[in-house]
């Protein structure tokens, strides 16, 4: 299952919560401690959502994955999107458990106005999970250091 963490709770276990995130940055984000901070401040506040994917067994469950998401509204057409800005999977997923958390996911940018769920990925296994979903891969993104 999908959980989305109270700010107390991401507070209470940052030091785990931000080793997750940093393994999964977007390509465009510089990896410091002061990105962290950022990312840290906007779950905080409000403007980012961190969620876990989670099971549960007889001996209290288990986390398999962290993952971070942001509602992105292009101004220009008012138009918003879910981005999940981050997702590292600690563990090997098993299509249930995948496929339940996208559907909590799909529900949550529904109840926020969203109309599609974006990502960036550069894993191969993960385009092949993205599509296996229902997603499709239409774009690619460049990028030139200056």
């Amino acid at each position: 299952m999908l959980v989305k963490l109270l700010p107390d709770q991401v507070s209470e276990h940052w030091d785990e919560i931000s080793l997750a995130i940093r393994q999964a940055l977007p390509p465009f984000v510089a990896n410091s401690d002061r990105s962290m901070v950022n990312i840290l401040k906007a779950i905080l506040g409000g403007d980012m959502q961190c969620w876990i994917l989670y099971s549960s067994d007889g001996a209290g469950g288990s986390i398999y994955a962290v993952m971070t998401t942001k509602v992105e509204i292009d101004e220009i057409s008012n138009t918003k999107c879910l981005l999940i800005y981050s997702f590292y999977a600690s563990k090997p997923l098993t299509n249930q458990l995948v496929i339940s958390g996208f559907e909590t996911l799909k529900k949550f940018a529904s109840s926020e106005g969203c109309h599609k769920i974006i990502a960036y990925t550069n894993i191969p296994k993960m385009e092949r999970l993205w599509e296996s979903l229902g997603g499709v891969t239409i774009t690619r993104f460049l990028e030139m250091e200056v």
